[in-house]
């Protein structure tokens, strides 16, 4: 049997180190939404929503990266997250 690791699928298993405000999030929208599988900022093109979608990729933009994505450690998140 293996064993399965669910640190990355289980949203409150997201590391303290990656938490916080996510710039690219903010800036890039969907584009960064597509490249971290957080296909939830495709949100972006609808009317009166893409006011505020960019402040909720901001605020949680780590965290659904985080777990929509595979990553090898949280040095690597950070590496590409910059």
């Amino acid at each position: 049997m293996t064993s399965i690791d669910t640190t990355q699928s289980n949203p409150e298993r997201v590391p303290d180190e990656i938490k916080g405000w996510n710039w690219g999030a903010f800036l890039l929208t969907w584009i960064w939404g597509l490249g971290n599988n957080t296909l939830i900022a495709l949100l972006m093109f609808i009317p009166f929503v893409n006011i505020v979608m960019p402040f909720v990729l901001g605020a949680k933009g780590n965290a659904w990266a985080w777990t929509n994505k595979k990553w090898e450690s949280v040095e690597a998140f950070k590496a590409t997250q910059k």
